[in-house]
């Protein structure tokens, strides 16, 4: 019955109670706000599924669950418990999966959890009140096979927690992840102990040193993440040794030294590899044939480059591929835009890559497209990706238009960045009707006016025109976008009046009008409505008048710039 929102006061309990043989009940996502607490008698003593996921269920857990003798799989994750976690729920010996994930659960974790002989599986992620103690008992739980700590403040260095997992459970544990729960000092040996282990998850802790050679001896890891810790030294060569490998992900690290082919070599089964954001240095000839077909590979920041690696010629899977900040200073061959037209997410930038695009509107699955600060150049290619989200081309030295079907060809894109290109002419009037979240074409040969376009319905947070030649007054309907934030139109041949229609941009905390040529006052619903700004800037145009003394009012503002202009001050701030 996934999914059934019950009426108000539906009495879901008792009707349920009313089914003595009933063996599963699966209410996620039902709508149910409270379990009743007690029942005059338990009559589905031969329940043993019972899912109540996904609810806004915020009363206690009720003691008549203790009643149920052959439970096995109780599902509260996603609701609003607001209590500690009573210990007569670690007396149904009969559970084997138990998750009280993403709740408001608080107090220490009883150490009669030992009392649960059968668990196979425990998830308590994100249940941030609860004390960071892990009692030892957990090292009893023989059985168990998934241990799911993610998200709670645990605050304890890591090798401290030996004790725990010195017991029996280190013969059966195959998952455990501790994401996210300021663990801190080293990477302890007796993670290696591990003899059924297939996936550990430690991202996002404190941890730091070098990864231990014992981590070679989880011969049965298939997924290893490590991301977003302190970690350094060098790539261990006991992880070499981990063939059934098919995640590492190594990331947002401070590992440094040179990989060479032979590191990769058993890695036969490897699917994802992300390597970003460490001071790695990949020696891998042009000639080299990789052992696995990756599916996502994520290398930005290690020292790839100059030339473009031919090896990822043979990978025909990958579908999302980082290589920002590599080295590499050489151009794109065909072959890559011929053999990755399934790619997904691309982020190339900050490389010194050069060379023309071809025509992509092939690429029909482009998420995310990234060629920022390299050194193509010619036109801009064509899309055709209706789940374009993001597009960089940012920072290169591409020419000519912007192409006038932008906005059919890439309907749902939200950001656009072409800044610091040699674009020229006028600015297509499809560039209205996109999904933007942020818009930055400054730093370009753009001309014409303004496009008086704009609808309600965009989501445009920032609108950045600076840096062009562009001409005319400011557009009445740029504040009909209801959600913008920053406008720059800096540094163009803007003329007239600052328009009425600002007055409703009330969201605006960034205004920046500078070197124009717009005349007249400036006006005093500034002050008034645009109570939200926190840089204005409207130098070097022709403004004349005094100084509103209703700026005063701009609490938040923390730039001002007036600066050349005829305008005078007659009111102290």
């Amino acid at each position: 019955m996934t999914e059934v929102q019950f009426r108000e006061g539906a009495h879901w309990l008792q009707a349920l109670n009313m089914l003595p043989s009933i063996v599963e009940v699966r209410l996620s996502d039902c709508g149910i706000n409270t379990i009743p607490p007690s029942l005059p008698h338990v009559n589905f003593t031969s329940l043993s599924v019972l899912d109540l996921s996904w609810n806004s269920i915020n009363s206690t857990i009720p003691g008549w669950l203790f009643n149920i003798r052959s439970l096995e799989y109780l599902d509260l994750h996603d609701n609003f418990i607001n209590s500690t976690i009573p210990g007569w729920l670690f007396n149904i010996s009969s559970l084997e999966y138990l998750d009280l994930s993403y709740n408001f659960f608080r107090g220490i974790i009883p150490p009669a959890i030992k009392n649960l002989s059968s668990l196979k599986a425990l998830y308590l992620f994100g249940n941030r009140f609860l004390e960071g103690k892990i009692p030892v008992e957990f090292g009893e739980l023989c059985k168990l096979q998934y241990l799911g700590l993610s998200y709670i403040n645990i605050s304890k260095n890591l090798h401290e927690l030996d004790k725990v997992f010195t017991g029996c459970i280190k013969n059966s544990l195959e998952t455990l992840c501790i994401r996210n729960t300021q663990l801190g000092d080293y990477l302890p040996d007796w993670l290696g102990d591990f003899k059924k282990l297939k996936h550990l998850d430690l991202c996002g802790n404190s941890i730091s040193g070098p990864i231990p050679e014992s981590l070679g001896r989880l011969s049965a890891l298939q997924k290893l993440y490590l991301v977003d810790n302190k970690l350094n030294g060098t790539f261990p060569k006991s992880l070499g040794r981990l063939a059934e490998l098919v995640e590492l992900s190594l990331g947002g690290n401070f590992l440094k030294g040179v990989m060479s082919e032979e590191q990769f070599a058993n890695f036969t089964k490897l699917k994802y590899l992300d390597l970003s954001q460490n001071q790695l240095i990949l020696n891998l000839t042009s000639d080299w044939i990789p052992p696995f077909q990756l599916q996502e590979l994520y290398i930005g920041f290690c020292k790839l480059g100059p030339r473009f690696p031919a090896w990822l010629r043979m990978q025909k899977n990958i579908t999302d591929l980082d290589m920002s900040s590599t080295g590499i200073s050489d151009a794109i061959p065909d072959w890559f835009w011929r053999s990755f037209s399934q790619i997904r997410y691309l982020d190339i930038s900050s490389n010194g890559v050069n060379g023309s695009i071809l025509d992509l509107t092939g690429f029909i699955n482009l998420n995310y497209f990234n060629l920022s600060s390299n050194h193509f150049e010619g036109l801009l290619p064509n899309f055709n990706s209706s789940i374009l989200q993001l597009l960089d081309l940012s920072n290169n030295s591409f020419s000519g238009a912007i192409h006038l079907d932008i906005g059919k060809s890439m309907p749902n894109l939200e950001y656009l960045f072409l800044s610091r290109n040699n674009l020229s002419g006028e600015i297509s009037l499809s560039v209205c009707h996109l999904r933007y979240s942020a818009l930055d074409l400054s730093k370009n040969l753009l001309s014409g006016e303004l496009p008086n376009c704009w609808n309600h319905s965009s989501f445009i947070f920032v609108i950045d025109f600076s840096n062009n030649n562009l001409s005319g007054s400011i557009p009445p309907s740029i504040c009909s976008l209801q959600l913008l934030e920053s406008l720059h139109l800096s540094n163009n041949n803007l003329l007239g009046e600052l328009p009425l229609s600002l007055k409703s941009c009330t969201r605006l905390n960034t205004l920046d009008l500078g070197q124009n040529g717009f005349t007249g006052k400036i006006p005093t619903w500034i002050g008034e409505s645009l109570l939200s700004l926190k840089i204005l800037r409207l130098r070097s145009n022709k403004l004349v008048g005094n100084i509103p003394s209703n700026l005063s009012k701009l609490g938040a503002l923390q730039i001002l710039d007036l600066a050349s202009n005829n305008l005078s001050w007659n009111h102290p701030f």
